[in-house]
This record gives C-alpha cells, structure tokens and sequence, in this order.
C-alpha cells in the first residue's frame, strides 16, 4: 500500500503545483482532504495561520480541559 503525501505551501508556483501533483503529492492550497489509512479517516486541511503561532491567550489551560 502507498503512502499518501500531503503537501501544504505558503508559497506554491503553477510549476511547481504540477511538478508535485504529476509525482503523486497531492498539493493543498485552501482546501482539505480527508484520507482513508488502515479503516481511520485523517483529514488534513491547508488553512493560513501566523509566522509567531497562537497568541498565549488561546491556548488551553488544565482549567480549560476539565
């Protein structure tokens, strides 16, 4: 069985797009994928996001996950 490749770029030529895509990588640009592997669906999704991550304020305290 193949491994399924996902590439996600900020910065994607046409050329290169098809360069990934005619080797078998699937190129995500704004979009997602959801993928079957040994009967477990694993969904990938390209979305934009920021150089410096989540700002502190968004990230879960142990008081947050109980």
């Amino acid at each position: 069985m193949p491994v399924p490749v996902v590439a996600c770029s900020a910065i994607t030529t046409t050329t290169a797009t098809k360069v990934l895509e005619d080797s078998g990588i699937r190129v995500l640009e704004g979009e997602a994928v959801a993928l079957d592997i040994n009967g477990h669906r694993v969904g990938i999704a390209r979305v934009k996001g920021f150089g410096g991550g989540f700002a502190a304020s968004a990230r879960a305290t142990s008081a947050n996950r109980r």
